[in-house]
């Protein structure tokens, strides 16, 4: 029998594995870090359960329904939004539309200034005004040249949308 060498068992690697070895092939995954899963995995700290990696699932992608048992990950949906922990503080960021609730908590959230939260409104109802297909004039314009065609950016330094 042939054997393969996948080289990584993140998510990637470890499908091209199961791929392999389902074609009739031997397979031998090599992986640096002491674990699979790749930057996806969970460890426990003082009986708190950390994940690290995906915290979004999209499971609406074709190649996710393919290749998962979704039904065996018991997955739960969850409100959009951030919840920003840092030593001493905790901070919430939704949108207020969808979770009215957190406006107030949402609105004096100290992570982003005011003008960024009134920019991102202005971006948000432009948004919801369009149609989803006009939005993007072609295939290949990514989210940033999108939102710098719009004067809109992350300033990583100032920790704000200028």
């Amino acid at each position: 029998m042939d054997e393969v060498i996948v080289v990584g068992g993140g998510l990637a690697g470890l499908v091209a594995a199961r791929r392999l070895a389902e074609a009739g092939l031997g397979v031998r995954v090599l992986e640096a870090e002491d674990g699979v899963g790749g930057r996806v995995r969970s460890r426990t700290v003082e009986g708190f359960t950390i994940d690290r990696g995906f915290q979004v699932l999209f499971t609406a992608y074709p190649a996710v329904r393919r290749e998962l048992d979704l039904e065996a990950l018991s997955l739960r949906s969850f409100s959009p939004g951030a919840t920003i922990c840092r030593p001493g503080s905790r901070s919430t960021l939704a949108d207020p539309l969808r979770e009215p609730g957190l406006a107030l908590e949402t609105l004096f959230n100290h992570e982003l200034t005011f003008g960024d939260k009134l920019r991102v409104v202005r971006l948000q109802r432009r948004l919801r005004r369009s149609d989803p297909e006009a939005i993007f004039p072609g295939p290949r314009e990514t989210i940033r040249a999108y939102l710098e065609g719009r004067q809109v950016r992350w300033d990583p330094v100032a920790r704000r949308i200028v």
